[in-house]
């Protein structure tokens, strides 16, 4: 079976995959957010990853994209045709354009073999959350990582564990996600992930 990323730079038999980066476009945010973002696309390119991210050359999306080609990686934006998007793009990726805000999504799932987020907003946790349900629910079985070195997302475990206590969510939906707080360990668990598909 042909996967829709097998015609795009980077990939194919024989070729490392493309993992999604999910994080803050928004300018403004923390440095150190930043430095996280740029050590992270260093890595990924270094392990010979196609980075893919939301198409926007700001903030943490933009280190990450920047970082990786720097590298010599290859970068994928998937973006979406609005003025709010146009003018932020980076152009200096692949672009591929979704027809509205909810295909975009749909459409880094289906380029991206694994997942990596960073600190984010609403459309961070959006995209964690859909990537999460459909593992939950069996739709693909993608490695999920989540970097979060000072337990930003805590308060989102523990709401987790709550609807677990509830029954409103499945005793292994916490099991799903991989908590990690550097790079280096996003990394290694990436690689052992992929390994074991």
């Amino acid at each position: 079976m042909t996967r829709v990323h097998d015609n795009l730079p980077g990939h194919g038999p024989g070729r490392r995959w493309a993992v999604s980066i999910f994080c803050s476009g928004r300018s403004g945010i923390d440095g150190r957010h930043i430095t996280l973002a740029t050590q992270l696309g260093e890595e990924l390119a270094r392990h010979g990853y196609t980075v893919v991210t939301g198409g926007s050359r700001e903030s943490s999306m933009g280190a990450v994209a920047r970082a990786a080609r720097a590298m010599g990686g290859h970068t994928l934006g998937v973006t979406v045709r609005l003025p709010a998007f146009d003018s932020h793009a980076d152009h200096e990726a692949t672009l591929i354009y979704g027809r509205d805000l909810s295909d975009r999504k749909h459409s880094m799932e289906e380029v991206s073999d694994a997942f990596i987020m960073l600190a984010g907003g609403l459309g961070t946790l959006d995209e964690l959350l859909h990537i999460w349900t459909g593992q939950t629910l069996g739709t693909h079985v993608k490695p999920l990582i989540i970097i979060d070195p000072n337990n930003l997302y805590q308060a989102l475990r523990t709401q987790v564990e709550i609807l677990q206590e509830q029954r409103l969510i499945t005793a292994t939906a916490s099991d799903y996600p991989i908590w990690v707080a550097t790079v280096g360990e996003a990394l290694k668990q990436l690689e052992s992930a992929l390994a074991a598909r």
